[in-house]
């Protein structure tokens, strides 16, 4: 009994689950409910434009300028010497003008002069980018607030198309110890069902970034001037939790009352 016990109420228990969290923008306030902006717009949510006719994160009121630029940040924080984790965005556009998907020390930034800033200065940051160096490159970058951005930069071979198309963004981040850090990043073509075409470009980094590192809370964000739309956001730096469904737990407990006869029949036996 004590043993079927036990099960019941370890099953039962709200637990954590695997962290994968995706976000499709197929539900209407997800946008809303999920992320934050300093910025008034114009990064909407619909219900159209996204991978096979789905939601979407609308970017049409972009204008490819400055005047229409917007930081959007991932409500969920976490620690930013978190051992491992990885993010990735589906991104509709230009891939000469995409600008920053990373991770950044405030929750809602301040854009100056195109870079997350909190009103006195830039803020820490680590986030890979394409655009339209040499006819087209990918790049990934990190400030740690004090000397200038550190880069690696790789130059697309033929260069990057300026037509609207679907792209997947992938960064990984290791923490390796103290204020150091390995970050890759991966640039796919993409389907619109959102199977993936060629690996057009990727990139490595080492780099110390101490104000990353001893930062309890960061954030997951896009800073973007231009493109037509977003989709299937995901990340594993957020665990949420699921409590058992009413089903569930009907189930439960009945395993737990034929646990109560048989422990009754066993003690009158006895």
């Amino acid at each position: 009994m004590k043993r079927l016990l036990a099960l019941v109420l370890g099953v039962t228990t709200v637990s954590p689950l695997v962290a994968d969290y995706t976000l499709d923008f197929n539900t209407a306030g997800q946008f809303a409910g999920e992320f934050g902006s300093a910025q008034p717009g114009p990064i909407t949510q619909s219900g159209t434009g996204g991978l096979s006719g789905g939601g979407s994160l609308d970017l049409s009121g972009m204008t490819g300028g400055s005047t229409a630029q917007q930081i959007i940040t991932f409500n969920q924080a976490f620690a930013g010497n978190l051992s491992s984790w990885s993010a990735s965005i589906y991104y509709y556009g230009n891939a000469q003008k995409f600008w920053q998907f990373g991770v950044v020390t405030n929750a809602t930034p301040a854009l100056h002069e195109g870079w997350a800033h909190d009103g006195s200065a830039y803020l820490p940051a680590i986030w890979l980018e394409s655009g339209n160096l040499d006819g087209g490159s990918f790049g990934i970058g990190s400030y740690d607030g004090v000397v200038d951005p550190i880069y690696d930069v790789t130059t697309v071979a033929g260069g990057l198309p300026e037509s609207a198309a679907w792209y997947k963004y992938t960064i990984n981040v290791m923490h390796t110890g103290g204020s150091n850090f390995t970050i890759a990043g991966t640039m796919n073509q993409a389907n619109a069902d959102g199977s993936l075409g060629a690996v057009l470009a990727s990139a490595s980094l080492s780099v110390e970034n101490a104000a990353i590192a001893a930062d309890s809370t960061v954030y997951l964000y896009l800073n973007l001037y231009d493109g037509v739309a977003l989709d299937n956001f995901y990340t594993t730096t957020y665990t949420p939790t699921v409590i058992p469904e009413p089903a569930t737990l009907a189930t439960l407990a009945g395993l737990l009352a034929l646990g109560l006869v048989a422990w009754r029949r066993r003690t009158a036996r006895d």
